[in-house]
């Protein structure tokens, strides 16, 4: 490390910015174009519709950019998408006109190329209007050999036995930042507890207030708290209940596996080292679907694999995508995400790592 970050002074291995500065930059240019820029960027966009399914190109980075930072796609370039038969990245298609997903429906009928027929299914998801959850609860009962309810959770939703959609993610996004003038910090916090698997202590990896008023969206009129230990949380799924005045008790289930504990006391004054808030302003709720070394609060998750909404141990609902945290943001040798999901019903939490 013998450069520094000509933005932030974080040590760096090359000279330059680092990625969270450059990120920063570029939400910065993107949300700062003026009507006529945006206007030219949709129509480049159109222009260039088939070159955004392929990461190397430059319309891939601007659509990225454009929804990530300024928030869903316009209905312009959905149709100049549609009229092309473009159907990557299915994220061109959120919340799209019921007359798209009918003319996508018709296209899925219409086409015999299973990989076709899959990029469809994901396109119909992110619509996730009426006719979406028609068409793939109708695909359901008919045992159709793609099965829906794998697919539906990609678009933020699933159904259940009846055709009742679930929405499996909220609709308020708000990035979660680093603040050493903060007090408290909302990120991992070291309890006296000791992991019943491992020995390790247990941490209250995400404390939030639903009782404020710009997290009303959450519809907790409470604290809610997740907590897990940090080494047994990266190789199988925990559990936590919380109670609404901020309480966590994990939910250490039997044969779960012993595991040796490597977390030493580096990594825990690591954990305490970074105070961390919720930022002041919302985001558009892609804002983190393809971003890295972001931390954020509801919308859509970006996942290292594939999606994975966990059922709730106690009623058999799938549960809800919460938050997401990076590991390197808070243990510079860690790698990976924490993703933590919730059933409000249950209160209870799930947290597992990719």
């Amino acid at each position: 490390m013998h450069y520094h970050c000509l933005q932030c002074g974080k040590d760096l291995c090359f000279p330059g910015i680092c990625s969270d500065c450059q990120a920063i930059q570029k939400k910065q240019h993107t949300s700062a174009l003026t009507q006529a820029q945006v206007k030219a960027k949709i129509k480049y966009l159109s222009e260039h519709i088939a070159e955004i399914a392929s990461q190397k190109k430059q319309a891939n980075k601007d659509f990225w950019n454009f929804i990530s930072f300024r928030g869903m796609c316009p209905p312009e370039l959905q149709e100049s998408a549609l009229a092309n038969a473009v159907y990557l990245p299915p994220e061109l298609y959120y919340k799209a006109s019921s007359a798209i997903c009918e003319s996508l429906v018709l296209s899925f009928m219409k086409t015999e190329n299973i990989d076709e027929k899959e990029q469809l299914l994901y396109c119909i998801a992110m619509v996730g209007d009426k006719k979406a959850v028609e068409i793939f609860y109708k695909l359901q009962q008919n045992n159709f050999y793609l099965p829906p309810l794998e697919y539906a959770p990609y678009g933020g939703w699933t159904f259940d036995d009846t055709g009742k959609k679930q929405e499996l993610i909220y609709p308020v996004c708000y990035p979660i930042v680093e603040d050493n003038t903060a007090n408290n910090s909302i990120i991992a916090n070291v309890k006296k507890d000791l992991c019943a698997y491992c020995g390790c202590q247990l941490v209250d990896i995400l404390t939030i207030d639903g009782r404020q008023e710009n997290l009303s969206f959450l519809d907790i009129h409470g604290i809610i708290t997740a907590t897990c230990c940090p080494e047994c949380v990266c190789y199988e799924i925990m559990f936590s209940q919380f109670t609404l005045d901020g309480k966590s008790t994990v939910l250490f289930e039997d044969g779960f596996a012993m595991l040796e504990n490597t977390t030493d006391s580096e990594v825990l004054q690591q954990l305490q080292m970074h105070k961390f808030v919720l930022s002041k302003k919302n985001v558009p709720i892609f804002y983190a679907a393809n971003g890295k070394l972001i931390n954020t609060l509801g919308g859509f998750a970006n996942w290292g694999e594939n999606w994975y909404y966990t059922t709730c141990p106690h009623c058999g609902r799938t549960m809800k995508y919460l938050a997401q945290m990076q590991w390197n943001t808070l243990i510079s040798f860690f790698q990976g995400t924490l993703y933590i999901e919730i059933c409000p019903y249950c209160q209870i939490i799930s947290m597992h790592c990719q």
